[in-house]
């Protein structure tokens, strides 16, 4: 037995045509057995099918290589990165908005060299170690993101706890869906269900809604609220005389948060030749 404690190891694959399956794939595992002098006394043949795993493997490759191009064609933004940072996975979207390729993004943490962008980049990094290291989802249904030439965009995004298949440690697979041309199409939707196109004052829905709300408010605080109704004579024929609707609306908000900040009133169209205001109390500064 101690003549055969050293032994040389060599692994091979070959095809052997069996007769019912035909030419099929083996692993020959050939050991050969020396002596303490360093000479071969014997030597032990393993034969194994391998047929089955190695289709098994080729066909994960296939699968890999189609997913990566079916995530390549999705619109939104999907990446995955390790603990450090590094990415794993890029698809065209995520690294068309950096300005790169996918594949001049692996392996490499990028990192925001202005300073305005810091903040968020480290908020953003310490979030992805937390789903990481938790193995929980983290959802956002808005989040803006800020980018390098002064533009931003509203996106929805989700967070998942992700396996890298190269080594097996855990990672953070991100899905960023644009939301920027929505949350516009909301907030016109908005505007037209709550403020006077002509004006760009709070309708009588906004109004009234503004209303009880500062009476909830001046009861429990004991403060004064004074509302005041106008009739302003042939208010709808000065129509063509007012700026352009977008401009008009957009004026009047600012101005009516401006006033509101500022503790005065808000104003609202009533119908055509009439309006209100309220004047609201607030403590002093």
């Amino acid at each position: 037995l101690h003549a055969l404690d050293c032994y040389i190891v060599d692994s091979q694959e070959i095809s052997i045509r069996h007769p019912q399956s035909g030419w099929r794939t083996h692993d020959l595992r050939m050991t050969t057995l020396e002596s303490f002098e360093g000479i071969p006394t014997s030597r032990v043949l393993v034969l194994r099918d391998v047929a089955e795993s190695r289709h098994a493997q080729s066909a994960l490759r296939d699968s890999e290589v189609l997913l990566r191009k079916v995530i390549g064609l999705v619109p939104h933004m999907i990446f995955a990165k390790d603990r450090d940072g590094r990415f794993l996975l890029a698809n065209q979207t995520m690294a068309a908005s950096l300005g790169l390729r996918p594949d001049q993004m692996l392996g490499r943490d990028l990192q925001p060299s202005e300073p305005s962008r810091r903040d968020q980049f480290e908020r953003n990094r310490a979030e992805d170690v937390q789903v990481i290291d938790t193995g929980e989802p983290r959802h956002h249904p808005e989040v803006v993101w800020r980018y390098r030439d002064g533009g931003k965009r509203t996106y929805q995004v989700s967070k998942i706890p992700f396996v890298d298949p190269g080594s097996g440690d855990p990672a953070m697979l991100c899905i960023a869906i644009d939301v920027s041309e929505r949350k516009q199409t909301e907030e016109r939707m908005r505007a037209l269900a709550f403020y006077d196109g002509l004006t760009g004052l709070p309708n009588r829905q906004r109004f009234q809604e503004q209303l009880e709300k500062t009476l909830a408010t001046a009861r429990r605080r004991k403060r004064r609220v004074a509302l005041l109704f106008m009739d302003l004579d042939r208010l709808k024929h000065v129509a063509p005389l007012a700026p352009p609707r977008d401009k008009s609306v957009a004026d009047a908000r600012q101005q009516q948060q401006d006033d509101h900040d500022a503790g005065k009133q808000d104003v609202k169209r009533q119908h055509d030749d009439g309006g209100s205001v309220k004047a609201e109390q607030h403590d002093a500064r």
